[in-house]
């Protein structure tokens, strides 16, 4: 699968490059990356290429809602991760790897309905329309097998994998009122910090009956800490069934499935 996505991404590039021309967006007296704030959508697959090559690192990527990840955004320049200020442009242009979504935004692939305009400039040509059909076909089959990937990324099997992968160690050095959940990562989850005081490890303090204040405790106890994983290990592959993979999966949240029980 990772090889058939990478052949995917590398023919489209290819097959797009010189298939719709415009402005030049280098130039910043025309653009200043206006585009690149969109948190475009990437197969597991790709994203590992790009930490491969050197041109990522596993924090430059966020688990994803349709495939396993998204191309995380730079809060300090809101811009996308692979912007690069001295190209004026994405470092990944010239790659021949760079994601098809951000090949098509804003023109599209639909023939009849190409969108020509642009708000800096004056706006996107066609240069051959029997290769953007090519380039459509090529997409929609990019986006079917990241969509089977990302499926398989949060099937029961690799959820359990990442939940027991040095597992939230940092979980007992914590007080039971900052925990709200569970983060998902590149490989492994995280520990969910809330705002405030949260009542969601209550829930597994009071099934060890505990005499420790709530509000008061110091650190989360192992008997408790065994309870949250087990919760998590029994709920959150019948929770992404019912209600699709995320980044974050709060205890609140899990509660929906274990109440249907």
């Amino acid at each position: 699968m990772e090889l058939e996505i990478l052949r995917l991404v590398k023919s489209f590039n290819e097959i797009i490059r010189n298939s719709i021309t415009g402005p030049d967006c280098l130039d910043p007296q025309i653009c200043l990356g206006d585009c690149c704030f969109i948190q475009i959508p990437v197969p597991k697959a790709l994203a590992s290429y790009y930490i491969q090559q050197g041109w990522a690192k596993k924090t430059n990527f966020k688990r994803g809602t349709e495939f396993s990840f998204v191309m995380a955004a730079d809060l300090s320049s809101l811009r996308c991760v692979f912007f690069d200020k001295s190209l004026n442009g994405c470092s990944l242009h010239m790659s021949g790897y760079k994601a098809p979504q951000c090949w098509v935004y804003p023109t599209g692939l639909d023939i009849d309905t190409l969108n020509h305009s642009c708000k800096k400039a004056s706006g996107w040509n066609t240069e051959n329309t029997e290769n953007l059909s090519k380039a459509k076909e090529i997409l929609t089959n990019y986006v079917k097998i990241c969509k089977e990937e990302a499926h398989y990324e949060n099937s029961a099997k690799q959820i359990l994998h990442r939940l027991h992968s040095k597992f939230l160690k940092e979980l007992p050095n914590l007080t039971p009122y900052q925990v709200t959940g569970l983060q998902d990562s590149w490989d492994r989850f995280n520990i969910l910090i809330g705002d405030g005081y949260s009542m969601g490890m209550k829930h597994f303090c009071d099934k060890v009956k505990c005499s420790e204040s709530y509000f008061q405790c110091e650190k989360i106890c192992i008997p408790a800490y065994n309870q949250f994983l087990a919760f998590y290990e029994l709920y959150l592959s019948i929770y992404i069934e019912n209600f699709g993979f995320k980044q974050d999966y709060p205890i609140i949240e899990l509660k929906k499935v274990e109440n249907l029980s």
